[in-house]
């Protein structure tokens, strides 16, 4: 069991290694896409703060008993598809 956990744990890491958060952020900031980072307080994402949701959604994906499986926030769609995992950051207009 322990060899399947780290085999999700290097597969999320792939994901995000690989993912172009620098693209996305740029992308927020051309379209002034916020967040709500508190109570009255909107601003556009950090790499961390990029990094943490991506990193939250694919957990959750992962997690889940469904299969196929989306979970999505703030741009991002984290999905479990045959156990393998995606991230994808959507844009719909």
């Amino acid at each position: 069991m322990q060899n399947f956990w780290l085999n999700k744990q290097n597969q999320i890491q792939e994901i995000l290694d690989n993912f172009d958060f620098n693209k996305v952020q740029s992308v927020m900031q051309h379209l002034n896409w916020k967040w709500s980072m508190g109570p009255n307080n909107y601003a556009i994402p950090t790499i961390e703060n990029l990094v943490d949701m991506a990193t939250q959604l694919l957990k959750d994906a992962e997690a889940a008993s469904d299969d196929p499986f989306i979970v999505g926030c703030g741009g991002f769609e984290a999905e479990k598809s045959g156990g393998d995992l995606n991230l994808k950051f959507v844009i719909e207009g």
